[in-house]
């Protein structure tokens, strides 16, 4: 029997970092803030979280998918095991927050709201949600298929993570010796195309997930044991989030996408010896969010737009300190509860059933899809 790895806390308060990012940036204009605020996240790439949850999931899935091909009898048996805890890790979290969108798209004015939940979760829970929001985007939304993407508009990223699982299952397959020059090569060639918002290369953008296998073969062959030292360590994750945070004033609309890419690959790199955040209340808290994280990612923009409804049905909706506090303070402990029932009754309980084998470290799994834009 393998024996799981320990946790590594540094990986758990980077998806903390991540998921933060991304709320952050889906604050503006759904929950009260200031024009200072908003123009604020208008210079700082808050979406690129999803990068970072990206960068960490090709790291992870890199060795996760070696350690079962070596420990499988067959390639085939291999590729079931990796897709079935794949599948009971992932879907029983998105299947529920996509149900439930449907019911709650009704607070809008749309009579047909519901129903393009539908058609959106359906595209999520089917794997094509980045190509259907990208389509939609196209035709600036106004297919009738296309509703607010506030409904199940994260499940493109998890899309986006489905299709690299694909494309990693069928290298490590037929080419085990060359994934990590082929995604390399993804990466060079998607980095030929503009990284417009929402077009087809924004929401394919394999650059992060690439750097995360980059990161897991380094590890691997021994050249990222300088990590062990907190201070190198902790100046690569400065580094990291400096580029990321960064991209959108030291980039352009061509380079953007590789250069989020290369700070969430340091990032991931940075965190891959749990040398730099110490046991205290900080990486404490942190590492509950980050354990969260995915259903955090599920659910906060639904419940940003019903908080914002509420709020402005209630005529409350402004700019006023009172009102951004009230936000603030009403979606912080709302999505506390949330996201701690939906970790424990639906994360845990799949993940944990008898369905997973315990060999299986409980951390493996990272989507951003845990964390989209």
């Amino acid at each position: 029997m393998e024996v799981a790895k320990k946790s590594n806390k540094d990986i758990q308060v980077l998806r903390a970092i991540a998921i933060v990012m991304v709320v952050l940036n889906h604050w503006r204009g759904r929950l009260p803030s200031t024009t200072g605020y908003v123009d604020l996240s208008h210079q700082f790439a808050l979406w690129a979280g999803v990068d970072i949850f990206l960068a960490i999931s090709g790291y992870l899935m890199y060795g996760i998918l070696q350690r079962q091909l070596a420990r499988a009898e067959s390639v085939p048996d291999a590729m079931k095991s990796f897709w079935w805890r794949r599948i009971t890790r992932l879907m029983p979290a998105a299947v529920f927050w996509v149900v439930l969108s449907i019911p709650a798209a009704m607070i809008l004015p749309s009579p047909s709201a519901p129903i393009q939940a539908l058609y959106s979760g359906a595209a999520g829970l089917l794997g094509g949600s980045n190509i259907f929001w990208a389509t939609c985007a196209h035709y600036h939304f106004t297919s009738p298929y296309c509703g607010s993407p506030d409904f199940n508009g994260v499940t493109w990223s998890l899309s986006l993570e489905w299709q690299l699982y694909a494309v990693m299952a069928l290298c490590m397959a037929f080419a085990r010796k060359r994934v990590v020059l082929i995604f390399v090569a993804i990466a060079l060639i998607a980095s030929l195309f503009r990284g417009d918002a929402w077009n087809l290369a924004w929401v394919m953008r394999p650059h992060a997930f690439a750097m995360g296998i980059v990161v897991a073969y380094a590890e691997q062959k021994g050249y990222l044991r300088f990590m062990r030292h907190r201070a190198a360590a902790s100046a690569i994750l400065f580094a990291g989030l400096a580029i990321v945070l960064l991209s959108q004033s030291i980039s352009n609309i061509h380079t953007i996408l590789p250069i989020v890419g290369v700070g969430s690959g340091l990032c991931i790199a940075a965190a891959t010896n749990g040398s730099i955040f110490r046991v205290g209340l900080f990486t404490k808290v942190a590492a509950w969010i980050g354990d969260r994280s995915y259903s955090i990612y599920l659910f906060h923009m639904p419940l940003m737009m019903v908080m914002g409804y509420a709020m402005k049905s209630a005529g409350v909706f402004s700019d006023a300190p009172s009102s951004i506090l009230g936000g603030f303070v009403a979606f912080t402990v709302v999505a506390r509860v949330i996201c701690d029932l939906s970790y424990r009754f639906i994360e845990q309980r799949f993940h944990r059933s008898r369905w997973e084998r315990p060999s299986e470290p409980w951390n493996e799994i990272v989507t951003p899809a845990q964390a989209g834009h």
